[in-house]
């Protein structure tokens, strides 16, 4: 069945002599040349996986039978809190919850990060796709608006998540699409990728670490595609050429591996809807011969997004 929606990336401690305790938020932004919401060596808007501006968002949901209840992974003792793109009153916020003991809070993003506080539109869209915000939602955690820190710290105690789960950029709720199925279900489990660097908006070991909480085969180089291994096989570029990937490196890609490489922004797409979007949009390389190439029609057509790929009986486990 499928759904159509519009398209649009510390803690305050007191004054101590106590070495031992744990500093909060903003003590470690005050002993750090970085701050908690700077990305080093880039800027803002580098970090931000954007969208290509020819592509629709269509939501194109899992079919029920595929969908499950599961439930977030258990919280064992305070959640940890991230954040991305939050206003500095915001973050002071988090500060307080953390001084509460209600939670601990984490600068970077990590598999041990329970809970990722985010920007919003007023329609509770996520404004951007991040690195954090992606990773965040290919890892099934909560992702949430800054209502739930508030709420959080009104009653004193935490809250149900849930009404604060914030909506995909194009308002799909990939977010929690994700939260519900990528344990049962992951997104990219038929895929064999490699990532090719450079990239402008991330960096190998971002893509990479996302790719393999989707459930993707990640390969070192580029001969590790010539055994197809009943895999669906990508490599995963940048669209802007470099002097590594100039523009007719990604058509010998085809040519010798028989591979299409797309655009990071296919990536960003599909985890930000929790929907696999077709290829054809996204592709880096010369569409003349991609036809011919053995990647199952649905990848190839046109459609924005597809509902789900047949799994192939034949696919090793991960």
């Amino acid at each position: 069945m499928t759904q159509n929606y519009a398209t649009e990336k510390l803690s305050l401690s007191p004054i101590s002599l106590d070495n031992n305790r744990i500093l909060g938020p903003i003590e470690i932004h005050q002993k750090s040349k970085f701050s908690p919401l700077t990305i080093v060596k880039k800027t803002q808007s580098q970090r931000s996986l954007h969208g290509t501006p020819k592509q629709k968002s269509i939501l194109s949901y899992i079919r029920p039978s595929q969908e499950s209840q599961e439930t977030p992974p258990s919280l064992t003792g305070r959640p940890c809190i991230a954040c991305s793109r939050v206003a500095r009153d915001q973050v002071m916020a988090i500060s307080a919850l953390t001084n509460k003991k209600l939670a601990s809070y984490s600068s970077s993003f990590s598999s041990k990060v329970t809970h990722l506080i985010v920007s919003v539109d007023g329609r509770n869209r996520i404004k951007d796709h991040t690195i954090k915000s992606v990773s965040a939602i290919a890892a099934g955690i909560w992702v949430l608006s800054y209502g739930w820190v508030r709420e959080c710290l009104a009653r004193n105690c935490l809250v149900p998540e849930e009404p604060y789960e914030v909506l995909d950029i194009s308002g799909a709720p990939g977010p929690k699409l994700a939260r519900l199925n990528r344990r049962t279900n992951p997104l990219l489990k038929d895929f064999k990728v490699h990532v090719l660097p450079p990239f402008q908006s991330a960096t190998k070991s971002d893509l990479e670490n996302i790719l393999r909480m989707l459930g993707a085969k990640v390969v070192d180089s580029l001969e590790d595609l010539l055994d197809k291994e009943n895999y669906i096989c990508l490599v995963i570029g940048d669209r802007r050429p470099t002097e590594e990937c100039p523009v007719d490196m990604f058509d010998g890609v085809v040519e010798v591996f028989r591979v299409i490489t797309v655009d990071v922004d296919w990536l960003s797409r599909s985890v930000g809807q929790y929907t696999l979007h077709g290829l054809r949009p996204f592709t880096l390389c010369s569409e003349d011969n991609i036809d011919d190439l053995e990647y199952p029609p649905e990848l190839l057509s046109n459609n924005v997004q597809i509902s789900f790929l047949p799994s192939t009986s034949s696919v090793p486990s991960l």
